[in-house]
């Protein structure tokens, strides 16, 4: 299995609710510049929050690679208080699914309905923790290469749990950024740099 994680795109920093869009430089990068660079990897596969930000983040790659979007709500924004008012709905409409292409066949690792408002640190890590072990047990001997999409402090602890290193969830996390784990160390591939389409997971 091959891992490489990602942060949505460029989004207005006072909003980051469920239908929050990304601003328009944002879906020109994924359209552009990000649906490039992931073009270079072998993705068969993506997982990604079901929030709107997300699924415009990965949508120019999957519909030009004919991939269908996993959506799991273990890597869901932190339900906090500094992010919410109350307890979001995140329901996808039939719009959303048609649009993102959403496989309706995926059962999320997580069930939605559990999600408390407002999270606490532990509840936060346990499911994103759930997530990465559901990877492990599901694709850590097969060929796969899988792209995990998500939020910043969803992508640090999927990134801590991989590297098997204390990264803090809050620590910054560029939007729009794409990494892996090798010889578990965190790697930015950021534009410009040499990619390494041998990475595998130390860990696993």
């Amino acid at each position: 299995m091959k891992l490489y994680f990602l942060r949505h795109e460029l989004r207005p920093l006072n909003d980051s609710t469920f239908l929050t869009e990304l601003f328009k430089i944002g879906k020109e990068n994924s359209a552009s510049k990000l649906k490039d660079l992931l073009n270079t990897l072998n993705i068969n596969k993506i997982y990604s929050s079901p929030f709107i930000r997300v699924l415009q983040t990965v949508r120019p790659f999957a519909k030009e690679n004919n991939l269908q979007t996993f959506c799991d709500y273990s890597l869901a924004e932190t339900i906090t208080e500094k992010t919410f008012i109350h307890k979001p709905d995140m329901t996808l409409t039939e719009e959303h699914i048609k649009e993102f292409d959403i496989n309706l066949d995926y059962i999320s690792s997580f069930d939605k309905s559990l999600l408390v408002y407002p999270e606490n640190d532990r509840q936060i890590y346990e499911r994103v923790h759930n997530f990465c072990n559901h990877l492990v047990d599901t694709y850590g001997s097969s060929n796969m290469t899988i792209l995990v999409a998500g939020h910043m402090d969803i992508v640090n602890l999927c990134l801590s749990y991989f590297s098997k290193q204390n990264i803090n969830r809050h620590t910054y996390y560029e939007m729009g950024k794409l990494s892996c784990v090798k010889n578990r160390k965190v790697i930015f591939l950021n534009e410009g740099s040499e990619l390494d389409n041998e990475v595998e997971l130390s860990s696993l």
